[in-house]
């Protein structure tokens, strides 16, 4: 009998080669853990199967320029997913709670067995600080020209000859 959530395979007490079992059993965590599924929406809603949702961690949404749904099997699992779509992605089972995910964001969706709710979410993460200190100048920079003592907050600086940015 396997696992109730990640439908890993269990050791039989019995079982003679137990090597080939428990290396499925690692690849398959491991799976759970790490892996992401591009899952498009090209051509509508799409439901995934036990075995696509227990097998990813992540899945990445892609392909609708209209508002699609991704349908998942009710079971207890902690998994993330990527919008890539132009448009809302709503997440969740055949009944119970969904989650929405605006467009080019990113959401951490909790199921609980019976709801999917959003555990965390955002999109693209903060702008740098602006200022006048960017590549193209710094391509142009003459180097030598550079103090070697620390000249105060975000002044550049040469430091034993490594570029340094002052604190």
């Amino acid at each position: 009998m396997p696992s109730p959530i990640l439908a890993i395979a269990h050791i039989a007490p019995t079982q003679t080669d137990k090597t080939t079992t428990m290396n499925d059993m690692v690849d398959t965590l491991e799976a759970a853990l790490q892996d992401q599924l591009a899952v498009s929406f090209a051509a509508g809603n799409v439901t995934l199967t036990a075995l696509q949702y227990t097998r990813h961690l992540c899945f990445v949404g892609s392909g609708a320029a209209v508002a699609r749904v991704m349908t998942v099997p009710l079971t207890k699992r902690l998994f993330a997913v990527r919008n890539l779509n132009s448009d809302t992605l709503t997440i969740g089972g055949t009944t119970g709670a969904t989650v929405v995910l605006a467009a080019s964001s990113a959401a951490i969706i909790l199921c609980d067995g019976t709801d999917c709710t959003v555990f965390g979410s955002g999109g693209p993460g903060p702008t740098g600080p602006s200022g006048t200190f960017t590549a193209t100048n710094f391509a142009a920079m003459d180097l030598s020209t550079l103090p070697t003592t620390d000249p105060g907050s975000g002044k550049p600086w040469l430091n034993g000859g490594v570029l340094q940015v002052g604190a």
